[in-house]
């Protein structure tokens, strides 16, 4: 890690007021961060936003051939419990 990074570690999710002090306080210039797929980083892109600094969001990758992909906890959950029923086939979503 550079000498000049500054490593943040902790948990949101975060509000407004938190993610506009946090880019105030470190001097932030330009926003990088990975497209979560959800609202959780809002907070994040509207204190950019309004403070100017422009943002890179990093698409997700395509999924890969063969590879199960899900969006909601449940739908993993209901996938790995099929796996044990006769009705279970690879790659079946309920």
């Amino acid at each position: 890690m550079p000498a000049a990074w500054i490593v943040i570690t902790s948990r949101g999710p975060y509000t407004y007021g938190n993610e506009r002090r946090l880019i105030i306080d470190h001097a932030v210039d330009v926003l990088i961060t990975k497209d979560s797929g959800g609202d959780l980083t809002r907070a994040k892109l509207d204190a950019a936003a309004d403070l100017g600094v422009p943002v890179v969001i990093i698409s997700r990758p395509a999924p890969l051939p063969g590879v199960l992909c899900v969006d909601q906890v449940t739908t993993a959950a209901n996938w790995v419990r099929l796996q044990g029923s006769d009705r279970a086939s690879p790659g079946r979503i309920p």
